[in-house]
């Protein structure tokens, strides 16, 4: 009987497998600014926020249509050019999960509870990136397993980027968007350098709330698309991972969780 290969690892040497093409690298300037999080963890949602926070600094601008023409994801396209600047951005606003290349320049380090986020990085793969023919899929609860070491090291090594130089790092909770998204927001508009006030940044959330985020980036129509923006709810791992598997995921990780949140706090 032919030995049945072992379910594809989804992690791989720069823990999210998502790699930047060399000449984005080289195409960085020296005062860019990142978005940095484990995939999962809210990045798209906290920069469609952004992008409303920039446009609503000028009104009488023409919006490029798109999320990626204000903050470019470099694992999908190239970083871009001025767009920013026409309204009053000096420094471009860039997207990452790997954050080991971009490590020492400054970013937002949004993080999340590693079970809620290791189960939503599974429905993911498992809709845009299934197992090849002749491999097994992983059970969720196997590949969680698998997947918290690389969780654990990315907010290891955001920690570390941290504290070699605390003023270049602002680390944002994601739990924090949902419990105190004003707060939560304007820290990372003070970050990034955006002049917005807080009656701007309450309005563009109460335009974006996760719910209504959800629904207009729309759920596709078909194998490979959408919706990229799933549950979002905090604790929603319990809704589809055993009570155990849960338990042994906060065990392994509520220490780093914890320092993260302290970080957060300074």
């Amino acid at each position: 009987m032919a030995k049945k290969r072992a379910p594809r690892l989804l992690m791989e040497s720069d823990i999210t497998d998502m790699q930047i093409p060399g000449e984005r690298l080289r195409a960085l300037r020296e005062d860019d600014r990142f978005i940095v999080s484990y995939p999962r963890s809210g990045n798209r949602w906290l920069r469609m926020m952004l992008r409303d926070v920039i446009v609503a600094g000028g009104p009488d601008i023409p919006a490029p249509s798109g999320l990626s023409a204000f903050i470019p994801d470099l694992h999908q396209c190239d970083p871009g050019g001025p767009v920013l600047e026409q309204f009053g951005v000096k420094a471009r606003i860039l997207k990452s999960h790997n954050l080991r290349v971009i490590e020492g320049r400054p970013m937002i380090y949004l993080f999340r509870r590693a079970a809620d986020a290791l189960i939503s990085l599974y429905y993911f793969r498992l809709k845009h990136q299934p197992a090849r023919s002749g491999e097994s899929t992983p059970s969720a609860e196997e590949f969680c397993r698998r997947a918290t070491p690389g969780w654990i090291e990315h907010l290891t090594l955001a920690l570390r980027a941290r504290d070699g130089c605390p003023t270049r790092t602002c680390f944002i909770a994601y739990e924090a968007l949902h419990a105190a998204p004003v707060a939560a927001l304007c820290r990372a508009v003070n970050f990034l350098g955006i002049d917005a006030g807080e009656d701007v940044v309450r309005t563009v959330i109460e335009r974006n709330t996760f719910e209504r985020s959800r629904a207009d980036v729309g759920n596709g129509a078909g194998p490979g698309t959408g919706p990229i923006l799933r549950k979002g709810r905090v604790g929603s791992a319990s809704e589809d991972l055993r009570a155990e598997s849960v338990q042994e995921i906060e065990r392994n990780t509520a220490a780093l969780y914890e320092a993260a949140l302290v970080a957060a706090s300074a």
